[in-house]
């Protein structure tokens, strides 16, 4: 597997250049309630249940079909990993009351609750295991 990851990112990279994914740029009060890392099966049942109860969210994968499908869905999702420090600050994380993080990889989801931590100390977290 980490033989090939130089590849799966080059590959990453071209995909990204060749769509029109935007970036999340948060204006002020425009941070989402809860964010969601992950927008699999489990991630769109969780962003339902949010819409249903009228709460904002925003939404983080790496798979550029799943983005670019929740966004033509009118979902409020962004292409990224959501195991960067920087990318999850930009998606609101300091300002979010709760984090969902519903992808079926432990280890990304420990990084993730172990960033999250460290931004917002006060934010509920619920991680898929």
């Amino acid at each position: 597997a980490r033989a090939t990851r130089p590849l799966v990112n080059t590959m990453r990279k071209r995909v990204l250049a060749s769509t029109d994914l935007p970036q999340p740029a948060l204006a002020r009060g425009d941070e989402p309630t809860v964010i969601i890392a992950g927008f699999g099966r489990v991630g769109s049942l969780v962003a339902s249940m949010l819409d249903e109860h009228k709460l904002s969210y925003l939404a983080i994968d790496h798979d550029v079909r799943s983005v670019s499908q929740g966004r033509k869905d009118g979902n409020n999702i962004y292409y990224g990993n959501a195991g960067d420090p920087i990318f999850l600050h930009k998606c609101g994380l300091a300002t979010a009351k709760a984090l969902a993080v519903t992808m079926d990889n432990p280890a990304m989801a420990e990084e993730i609750v172990r960033i999250a931590r460290l931004e917002n100390p006060a934010i509920k977290i619920i991680a898929r295991t």
